[in-house]
């Protein structure tokens, strides 16, 4: 089976895509492309430029914030079938958490600038896409609500 073939199933199996077309989906994957990050290394940092929306093939990683001690503060383990990035699609497009790789990751990322530009010149495409961030983000409140709650007992 084709690379591109074995890519949207993977996509396709993964609730984040849920409300996208296979039309649309097929679309996305234009601007995909496969990237690998080596354990230890912190691949997002709060503040900096969010360039990609990414879902997590392979791996395990930390989702947090750093405290004013110095200590990370996890409010979610990503693993399999992650989605992270939502603020590549969000303004003002920075990371809004810190991420570590725990052991090696293997992600399909989808270029921020590109996904904006369709966001905005396909507006069905838009409107499907920001149903499915908005889950994410609602997800990750929810997650982060959690780890406050279980680091203040």
């Amino acid at each position: 089976m084709p690379e591109q073939d074995q890519l949207f199933l993977f996509l396709r199996k993964n609730t984040f895509f849920d409300d996208l077309s296979d039309e649309h989906l097929r679309e996305l994957l234009d601007l995909a492309r496969l990237q690998s990050i080596p354990a230890g290394e912190h691949f997002m940092r709060i503040g900096d430029p969010a360039t990609y929306l990414a879902v997590l093939r392979q791996g395990v990683a930390n989702l947090g914030v750093m405290s004013e001690g110095g200590r990370v503060v996890v409010v979610d383990k990503l693993e399999r079938h992650a989605v992270i990035g939502w603020s590549a699609i969000v303004p003002p497009h920075e990371w809004s958490y810190d991420a570590v790789a725990l052991s090696e990751l293997d992600f399909v990322l989808f270029d921020a600038v590109r996904l904006r530009e369709k966001c905005e010149r396909e507006h069905k495409f838009g409107v499907q896409m920001m149903t499915c961030i908005a889950r994410t983000i609602t997800r990750r409140l929810t997650a982060t609500r959690m780890s406050l709650l279980n680091n203040a007992l």
